[in-house]
């Protein structure tokens, strides 16, 4: 059988499936993900995700409606079946993993230094996307706004019927306002439709 290392990835600066490869924002075994302009909608910024084989991810994303589960404006299976490409907004690219590594070199305080540390990771480009931060108080404070949120999407999964499997710091996006994103559903078992992966992080 084809292997995912087999397939053909779109390469940065060509245009594929209606998008502009702008840039890589990160890769596992099974899909790479990128910044893109999105050329019929006025060239707006969208993350997509290049999956191999993964419309099953798409539709499990599709049923999954809560504000810290990254959402999607489209899937679009491509000809060949090979290749899925899902289509989100871009919150930037900022990941938990990001804030506990800087967190290592600096002393943080306050919840406004976990914003410095999104806006420091996403550069000058996402600067436009900045809205209302969503931490507040202290460096504590802000670390149990972002568990409290993410402890409340993986209840709504898990009433849902779904079970992440692959959770980590990677795996956690941080929008521009602080807030957490759970990312990555590519290795999850859903109730309703669950073909066993191999892969994941120990």
């Amino acid at each position: 059988p084809e292997l995912a290392s087999e397939v053909s990835w779109p390469d940065l600066g060509e245009a594929f499936a209606g998008y502009m490869i702008l840039e890589e924002l990160g890769r596992g075994a099974f899909s790479r993900v990128f910044l893109a302009a999105e050329e019929s909608l006025g060239h707006r910024l969208v993350s997509i995700k290049v999956c191999w084989r993964g419309a099953d991810e798409a539709d499990t994303l599709g049923r999954l409606q809560h504000p810290n589960i990254v959402q999607i404006h489209s899937v679009r299976v491509l000809a060949d079946g090979k290749l899925t490409v899902i289509c989100m907004p871009y919150l930037g690219r900022t990941t938990l993993q990001d804030v506990l590594s800087e967190r290592r070199r600096a002393g943080l305080k306050q919840a406004a230094d976990i914003l410095a540390i999104v806006e420091h990771v996403n550069g000058p480009q996402t600067r436009r996307l900045l809205s209302r931060p969503s931490l507040t108080g202290t460096y504590a404070d802000g670390v149990l706004q972002i568990a409290s949120a993410l402890a409340d999407a993986l209840q709504y999964i898990h009433e849902c019927g779904v079970i992440h499997l692959d959770l980590k710091p990677s795996n956690i996006l941080l929008a521009v306002d602080g807030s957490p994103r759970l990312l990555d559903f590519n290795l999850c078992y859903d109730q309703d439709r669950w073909q066993p992966r191999l892969g994941g992080t120990l």
